[in-house]
């Protein structure tokens, strides 16, 4: 497939490693060089430097032989325009990147979608805002990821030593509190590398775990396998911008309650205006008038999400010095985001990252109902894909253990009449039914012939 991104940033320059790794012939255009430096040096894409909306460089991508065009830079607006004259050059699938709020308005989307004929709207803050209530709602989770619409979660905790399964093979772990519900083990992250667990896998004290279960049950499960992690019944928030504000109405809708905090005064009046039990204050988490109003020891997480990178880290690691229990700093840039999880930080988003994999969704259309990226911060990196069974999909009517499944693949949840179904060997794959499978990056090719309808 020839796919051409406008954008080399975060999220371009991502998409753009993805696909090229998949085999397809990745044109990649932006106006600043330094990107585009940075692209030739370290994609195998064909990478130019100038402006997308120049007739010539259009001419020179050869969008009218393009299959796909992603235009994700920085202007919602030039994106836009930039999808709408694909359409008119005749691109088969086209997507755009935007995040102000308009945009999701039912006038707004009958425009792009209907009008302007744009395949998929794409906005990071909205990924990040249920990535994040994921995390602050699952009590010890270090990353969470909603599948099959919300009805399951893969949720990843870390093994201390007085994790309960610690020492333990997952063979074992029906002698829990959890028996005969224990959550499926999907991957162990160990010493750097990504091991696909089986019955004989054991959990060791410094391993990160990462488990498929239905949503109800999540809390439950990270209470018990991280000792002294409850549920947040207190939210801090930094930044009344836009994720800010939509993560603070997400959580109220939650009944978990808010405060939110911003130096800036029109942003906390704009932000009071739109939430309903969230205590809106002006301030920074250093100023003495903030720290004499509140008890920062009862704050069970912090969450940084301005748009100064650099506060975000000062500010979630004094939040630990003054006994804010739990942090989460948002970075657009993705090689914070391995930093971070080694220090003190507790998660770390990065919303075009998240917001990539409604893009890979997107260009897998017909095969894949959602992907997730997990473990992108780790060595490896693996998906989380569901897929919906045709009755022409290789796998269809085989049992599990009769299907040649790629070792590095785990087949974690089906989902059948709305009913979740945790398989094993001898579970049949029959059409019609959705399909968790948990993927590393090596095997997603084989993945996805085998479920792909013929």
């Amino acid at each position: 497939m020839r796919v051409v991104i406008v954008g080399a940033g975060t999220m371009g320059q991502y998409l753009a490693d993805e696909l090229s790794r998949e085999g397809h012939n990745v044109y990649l255009i932006d106006k600043d060089p330094s990107r585009v430096a940075e692209a030739r040096e370290s994609l195998d894409v064909m990478a130019v430097e100038d402006e997308a909306l120049d007739g010539r460089v259009i001419r020179e991508a050869s969008l009218a032989d393009a299959d796909m065009l992603l235009a994700v830079t920085n202007s919602d607006e030039q994106n836009i325009v930039i999808a709408g004259l694909a359409r008119e050059y005749g691109v088969g699938l086209v997507a755009a990147r935007v995040r102000d709020d308009f945009y999701s308005l039912p006038e707004a989307e009958r425009l792009l979608t209907g009008c302007l004929k744009i395949d998929e709207i794409i906005n990071p803050d909205d990924a990040a805002t249920t990535h994040m209530l994921g995390l602050i709602t699952v009590p010890g989770s270090l990353e969470v990821f909603h599948l099959a619409g919300g009805r399951a979660l893969l949720a990843t905790f870390p093994v201390h030593g007085d994790c309960p399964a610690a020492g333990k093979k997952l063979s074992q772990m029906g002698q829990t509190p959890f028996d005969g519900r224990f959550p499926l083990a999907a991957a162990v992250y160990r010493s750097g590398t990504i091991v696909v667990p089986r019955g004989g896998t054991e959990l060791r004290k410094g391993d990160e775990a990462s488990f498929i279960m239905l949503r109800g049950e999540a809390a439950e499960f990270g209470e018990w396998f991280v000792p002294g992690a409850k549920p947040s019944k207190r939210v801090m928030i930094l930044g009344a911008e836009s994720i800010g504000v939509k993560l603070a109405a997400r959580l109220e809708a939650a009944d978990i309650s808010v405060t939110l905090l911003d130096p800036d005064h029109k942003r906390c009046l704009a932000a009071s205006a739109m939430l309903e039990k969230s205590t809106v204050l002006r301030g920074h988490i250093t100023e003495r008038e903030v720290a004499s109003d509140t008890d920062f020891s009862t704050i069970d997480y912090l969450v940084a999400a301005t748009s100064d990178e650099e506060d975000n880290i000062v500010s979630a690691f004094l939040a630990k010095e003054l006994g804010i229990k739990r942090t989460m700093v948002v970075t657009q840039r993705a090689e914070y985001v391995h930093m971070l999880r080694r220090l003190r930080i507790d998660s770390v988003v990065n919303p075009r990252i998240l917001a990539a994999g409604e893009v890979l969704r997107f260009i897998r259309k017909g095969i894949v109902l959602s992907v997730a990226k997990v473990g992108d911060d780790r060595p490896g990196g693996a998906e989380i894909l569901e897929f919906m069974v045709s009755p022409s999909s290789p796998i269809a009517g085989k049992k599990l253990k009769e299907a040649g499944l790629h070792p590095g693949t785990l087949v974690g949840l089906i989902i059948e009449d709305g009913k979740p179904l945790v398989p094993h060997g001898d579970t049949e794959i029959k059409p019609g039914q959705r399909v968790l499978v948990f993927s590393v990056k090596e095997a997603l090719k084989a993945v996805q012939k085998t479920f792909a309808p013929q």
